[in-house]
């Protein structure tokens, strides 16, 4: 189970907390050191396209690794202090500590108990889990500042447009996604640089299909190719905070986005304008086809968008707000009619 310790800055910020930390006591059988009193927090890498950062330890695939960051949970700032490292499993290995950055190499599938000890007198700082996964699949995908659905196909590019590619890593039930920070990508014929450890940027200069090829945990991967197109044929309803099972109502934080479409499949790489009419508050999110509002009363929202020269109006009916939980009164005891809706 991971387990998380969040802060509330702009977005959510999570990252892994430790045994230590979690529990807020020494695990049974360790002897703890003073110096880290709250445990060990720890930041991994996140994935491109997580538009609220996932800080937490990831899997590592097998063959590749991923770097940590150790955190004393007191302050939120860099292990200072000297420590030593082991695992109890040969699943996975650790390099010698470099300051409070750790990389993990990912040997075999299996899990591992990741312990950081005082280098002076070898107590527990904190302990946590990790784990190393084989590489399933993977592919690499056109990847902008525009949030998708995650049940559309893979993305086409605007020809002689800033964009990148991103490598996406799974583990074989293709529900997990893996870390390999010393994957590879790369276009024939078109020069790349790094952006992230998962992403590299591209102006593709045709229009076509572009090859692609990815070096990940430490083998070469069937990955396809990435469709450029000059235009786009339409602009339709993207991703939405909200569906029929969950229904848009009054009071809520929204989040409605628009989608640029050839054929069926979605286009990124563009450049969009949009404004909502009917809401009470509304502003830009943090995907660049997307908008957040609220409206305090049930009735109609209209979001407007355009970019490639297509433009189109979606209209979203916000629901009455849902009715506020009964709360007895501090000084009021209720009867068991009444204490039956606590």
């Amino acid at each position: 189970m991971r387990r998380l310790a969040c802060s509330l800055i702009v977005f959510a910020a999570c990252e892994t907390a430790g045994d230590r930390s979690f529990n807020g006591q020494c695990p049974q059988g360790e002897t703890c050191s003073t110096k880290t009193p709250k445990g060990l927090h720890f930041r991994g890498p996140d994935f491109a396209d997580d538009w609220i950062a996932d800080a937490t330890i990831k899997r590592t695939a097998v063959g590749g690794t991923q770097t940590i960051t150790i955190l004393n949970a007191q302050d939120e700032q860099q292990l200072a202090f000297p420590y030593t490292t082991s695992i109890d499993s040969a699943s996975l290995t650790a390099d010698a500590p470099n300051g409070a950055l750790l990389t993990l190499h990912g040997a075999s599938a299996g899990t591992g108990l990741l312990r950081i000890n005082d280098a002076a007198d070898g107590k527990l700082f904190d302990r946590v889990t990790v784990e190393a996964t084989e590489i399933g699949h993977a592919d690499v995908v056109a990847f902008h500042d525009e949030a998708l659905l995650a049940s559309d196909a893979a993305p086409a590019i605007m020809v002689n447009t800033d964009v990148q590619l991103m490598a996406r890593l799974y583990d074989s039930s293709g529900l997990h996604r893996l870390v390999d920070q010393s994957t590879l990508i790369a276009v024939t014929g078109q020069s790349t640089a790094q952006t992230t450890w998962d992403t590299v940027a591209l102006t593709p200069n045709a229009i076509g299909t572009i090859g692609v090829t990815l070096r990940a945990g430490g083998q070469q991967r069937a990955t396809g190719s990435i469709t450029v197109v000059d235009s786009i044929d339409a602009v339709v309803p993207g991703y939405t905070s909200f569906d029929a099972t969950f229904p848009p109502k009054a009071n809520q934080s929204l989040v409605a986005c628009i989608e640029a479409v050839k054929g069926t499949q979605p286009v990124v790489g563009l450049d969009w304008t949009l404004s909502i009419s009917g809401a009470d508050t509304s502003t830009s999110w943090v995907a660049s086809n997307c908008m957040t509002f609220t409206r305090t009363t049930a009735g109609a929202v209209t979001l407007h968008g355009s970019a490639g020269g297509k433009s189109a109006d979606f209209v979203i009916d916000v629901g009455a707000a849902a009715a506020a939980p009964y709360v007895p009164h501090a000084d009021v005891t209720p009867g068991e009619y009444a204490a039956s809706f606590d």
